[in-house]
């Protein structure tokens, strides 16, 4: 039995960017054995997908760092130790950074396969590296071409998440009424961050326009910023928030319930990209080519102020692009 092992560590979004070439990886040879190694933050993700066989969890956190590294060095040695045993014949870095190089090279596989133009010299650690033509620029055909060039077989742009009746049934429950708007205001970088006063003052507007049932997901660590929308809101009563109450599967079934997403660039946008939803992406210093939610029907908008795509992930310019990007602006893009 051929043996792979997919090498995508994190983020959200970049894992979701991967989801296609399971499918095509397993078409490709029905008895092939995938496995798959990924951060203990996001292997939920991942769980329950008939196309993997056997994941192994990176602990991220644990090892955050060089000096936790070293004194954790036992635990790391025994997650190769257990990946090394699995046999794997191919290794494929998808992620192209030096973590998942030093995994790809002692991984045991004789075949390791990784991007080209990968970063922090993970390409010392392949022995077939793959030139991504420039014109093709998004994530998710990036990481397909790669894998079609190991397979000789197109990619399909499936997204398989699978998603129990539990999970739908949450939803259902969190969202009840007609139209359901979900807003993302978290994400990673302060950069990307849209105001919490715009989202509140746009969520107004919506109310009055469409009577919409109005959801405000994402972590934990967000609910500073959802109280901060819910004091500036002047119907606070009416809103759901879900900030760090839904599993990531839970959130998945939001996001496929929901009849527009409105989101800053993050890893729930991905999400709702995958599982079919119409996204208004909300735009600042990222770049819209490489990264804007996959697929078609979705509205991104991004105030150009001569610097972006800059990728700082914080600004300090006075207004930032995201702050000039005004909520008038945005509900002049939203329409049911």
């Amino acid at each position: 039995m051929e043996k792979i092992l997919v090498v995508k560590i994190s983020a959200l979004g970049d894992i979701l960017h991967s989801l296609p070439v399971l499918k095509a990886l397993k078409e490709s040879q029905p008895n092939l054995f995938i496995g798959w190694l990924v951060a203990r933050a996001y292997k939920e993700i991942l769980e329950g997908n008939p196309y993997i066989d056997r994941i192994f969890l990176f602990e991220r956190e644990r090892w955050r760092g060089l000096k936790n590294c070293l004194f954790r060095q036992q635990e790391i040695w025994r997650l190769l130790k257990e990946i090394r045993a699995e046999g794997f014949d191919t290794c494929l870095d998808l992620q192209g950074l030096f973590r998942s190089g030093f995994f790809t090279l002692l991984s045991g596989a004789s075949h390791r396969l990784g991007f080209a133009h990968a970063r922090e010299f993970s390409t010392l650690a392949y022995n077939n590296k793959v030139s991504v033509p420039h014109s093709i620029i998004h994530a998710v055909d990036r990481n397909s071409y790669l894998v079609e060039k190991l397979i000789q077989k197109p990619v399909a742009r499936d997204f398989p998440i699978f998603l129990s009746e539990q999970d739908k049934q949450k939803a259902s429950s969190w969202l009840q009424g007609n139209p359901c708007i979900v807003m993302v205001p978290g994400t990673r970088w302060p950069s990307k961050r849209w105001p919490a006063k715009h989202f509140a003052r746009l969520m107004d507007g919506l109310f009055m326009d469409y009577n919409a049932t109005i959801a405000l997901v994402g972590a934990k660590g967000d609910s500073g910023l959802g109280e901060q929308i819910l004091g500036n809101t002047k119907f606070p009563e009416k809103v759901v928030n879900l900030i760090g109450k839904t599993s990531i599967k839970e959130l998945c079934a939001v996001m496929a319930k929901a009849d527009l997403v409105i989101s800053n660039d993050s890893g729930p946008m991905h999400i709702a990209a995958a599982m079919g939803s119409k996204i208004l992406a909300l735009f600042g210093p990222t770049d819209t080519q490489k990264t804007s939610p996959y697929g078609e029907n979705h509205i991104v908008l991004q105030h150009l102020c001569g610097c972006n795509p800059c990728r700082n992930r914080v600004c300090k310019k006075n207004p930032t692009c995201m702050e000039q990007l005004s909520p008038e602006e945005v509900r002049k893009n939203i329409a049911f």
